[in-house]
């Protein structure tokens, strides 16, 4: 069975957009270890890149966790996916020959649609979005009730 609706925000983004309503903040939700995650072994030069990138806006919005190391992983790859995809599209075009010498639609603007709605799926995911920022806010709130700041800590 699929839930409906939403997907539910964790905690600190609920108090970092500035819930006052104790019954929406979960303080039982689990926390990760403060430990930053680490790159992987087998990043190309470019993946390494937008993961040095992302960790640091990450970091700067006090958004970082190791937990969530894989899933900036696929979000970096992801990146690097489109852009490669993009620079496909560029070479080639966004038509050319096909089989039959007719023109065609250059099937690489498959893959950059693809690789960009994976990447605004994970940006979201983190926060990396103009949309997702849209309520978010760094200064505590003293109405975000006892127990926030252990939320907005780290």
């Amino acid at each position: 069975m699929v839930k409906r609706g939403p997907a539910p925000k964790p905690t600190n983004l609920r108090l970092l957009q500035g819930e006052t309503r104790p019954s929406r903040v979960n303080h039982d939700e689990p926390q990760p270890a403060n430990k930053e995650p680490v790159p992987a072994e087998w990043f190309t030069p470019a993946v390494r890149e937008v993961w040095d990138r992302t960790v640091r806006e990450l970091r700067i919005m006090h958004l970082l966790a190791a937990a969530d190391q894989d899933a900036l992983a696929v979000y970096c790859q992801s990146v690097v996916n489109y852009q490669e995809a993009v620079k496909l599209v560029n070479a080639a075009g966004l038509v050319m020959r096909g089989r039959d010498g007719g023109v065609v639609k250059n099937p690489a603007i498959q893959m950059v649609r693809d690789f960009g709605a994976q990447v605004r799926v994970m940006a979201n995911e983190f926060g990396l979005t103009p949309a997702a920022r849209v309520g978010l806010s760094t200064k505590e709130k003293p109405s975000a009730g006892a127990g926030a700041e252990r939320y907005l800590s780290g």
